[in-house]
């Protein structure tokens, strides 16, 4: 029995969903499956160029009841690569809920998880497209360095990525003469590296009502398709500086490509800071 219909209700912030989608459709072209993805932050035609997707704005009972569903598990829930995966050989139709990169029960563990994905990460729309063009082309010139601080409810990333690592980073490349594109879901942190580089720091200035990007409780087609500007400028840059643990960062990276880019934060010592919130535990 092959899969010939996969529907993908994709979790979490906008990267975290994207992955998820590109997971998704990778596996479909394996399997030459029909590709359906939930989509409930407004119209996907006006932020995607994916016409070959089927979009649905919800799920229908219809999927809900007869499709056979994977919920892959968050970390603190025993989630992990080995059991994020999606059969292809054994149900026609699949319901997966999920906010990570997965590949198929049938296959080795995807190596260099969102870097393997970039073929099938949604591409925008020409309107996206045009609006990071224009803005590139007037406000990029030299070498821009893409910086992505994740910070406000990621208390891993702001711990084991802290603005002193970025400083680190970012005072020689100021220094040769190098610019610096800022992007955060946190003004005051956007407002730090102003303060900090001054003239050398660009930000894509996104609605001023809305001071913090994550989390918020409503997601408007605006808000969305700055988040999308916002990560394609980033990838835009000539490399990419970013957060462990952030997704906006794996994207961002992996759209990039630059063998400079990297995540800011020890490894080891960041997994250490994770793994009692991950399983449920209070901060200290």
């Amino acid at each position: 029995m092959a899969l010939k219909h996969l529907v993908i209700h994709p979790k979490g912030g906008l990267c975290n969903r994207l992955r998820a989608i590109a997971s998704s459709k990778r596996l479909c072209q394996k399997a030459r499956a029909t590709c359906t993805v939930i989509w409930e932050w407004g119209d996907p035609r006006a932020l995607f160029d994916e016409p070959d997707l089927d979009w649905r704005p919800a799920l229908t009972d219809e999927i809900r009841d007869t499709y056979h569903t994977i919920t892959h598990r968050l970390f603190r829930d025993g989630g992990a690569i080995e059991n994020r995966r999606v059969p292809l050989t054994t149900h026609e139709r699949i319901l997966v809920h999920s906010l990570f990169v997965f590949g198929a029960e049938e296959e080795p563990a995807l190596l260099r998880a969102e870097l393997a994905l970039v073929p099938w990460i949604p591409k925008v729309s020409p309107e996206i497209r045009e609006r990071v063009a224009t803005f590139a082309q007037e406000r990029f010139g030299g070498t821009v360095v893409g910086l992505h601080l994740r910070r406000t409810d990621h208390t891993v990333a702001i711990d084991a990525s802290p603005d002193e690592l970025y400083f680190r980073e970012a005072d020689p490349l100021v220094h040769q003469g190098c610019r610096l594109f800022i992007a955060s879901d946190n003004m005051e942190t956007v407002n730090v590296m102003r303060a900090r580089y001054g003239s050398a720091v660009i930000h894509y200035e996104k609605d001023p009502l809305l001071p913090t990007r994550w989390p918020r409780k409503e997601f408007s087609l605006e808000d969305t398709r700055d988040d999308l500007i916002d990560l394609h400028l980033l990838a835009a840059c000539d490399f990419v500086i970013g957060s462990r643990f952030s997704s906006f960062s794996a994207i961002a990276i992996a759209l990039n490509g630059s063998p400079r880019c990297k995540a800011l934060g020890d490894l080891v010592k960041a997994q250490a800071i994770a793994q009692p919130i991950l399983r449920g535990q209070p901060r200290a």
